[in-house]
């Protein structure tokens, strides 16, 4: 747990330095959008693997993740991006997150999935809205599969655990969404 808690730390101080870095070569907010993208990467596959492990999201990567993003949306709107994307950003992740917490209203979904949410939002939301629910629909069929197994083996075994750790499926949802991104910007 102790490497879990210096995780935020490095990460601040990495990022951080990427961007006084970027800011002092003169990028623009483009740049700011693929270092969010590597910042999301590191945090979120630290994620994933806590969820897998422990069956949460810590609010100790969750909300510094979240912060960071924010914090970086709004310096791309004030570098070059202009405000109006902020805002749409800002939304997108309210959206999602709003969404996230209404599903886990249904039942499956914790806390921890719809401050993962934010995050999400605000990445995709650099890009562009639309690319959320791409990432919600990808995350849910990539966890179909689980989903089915754990269904039917809480049927044989009703004892038997069933919970569905759906935060790697959001951040694998996410990567899926981002490297498309990525490969149609290389393309153009």
């Amino acid at each position: 747990m102790t490497a879990l808690r210096s995780t935020p730390a490095r990460l601040g101080a990495v990022v951080g330095a990427a961007v006084v870095a970027g800011a002092a070569l003169g990028f623009a907010g483009g740049a700011l959008r693929w270092i969010a993208l590597a910042a999301f990467v590191l945090v979120g596959v630290a994620l994933a693997v806590v969820d897998v492990r422990e069956q949460r999201l810590p609010d100790l990567l969750t909300l510094p993740l979240a912060a960071f993003l924010a914090a970086l949306v709004w310096v791309a709107a004030i570098v070059g991006d202009g405000i109006p994307m902020a805002v749409v950003a800002t939304l997108t992740a309210l959206g999602f997150a709003l969404i996230l917490f209404l599903m886990g209203l249904a039942g499956g979904l914790g806390l921890g999935d719809v401050k993962l949410g934010l995050s999400i939002g605000l990445l995709l939301g650099l890009f562009s809205w639309h690319l959320t629910p791409v990432a919600l629909l990808a995350a849910c069929i990539l966890a179909l599969p689980q989903a089915i197994v754990g269904l039917i083996r809480r049927r044989r075994h009703p004892d038997a655990p069933g919970d569905l750790a759906f935060g790697p499926y959001l951040v694998g949802g996410t990567l899926l969404v981002m490297a498309w991104v990525l490969v149609s910007a290389l393309q153009d």
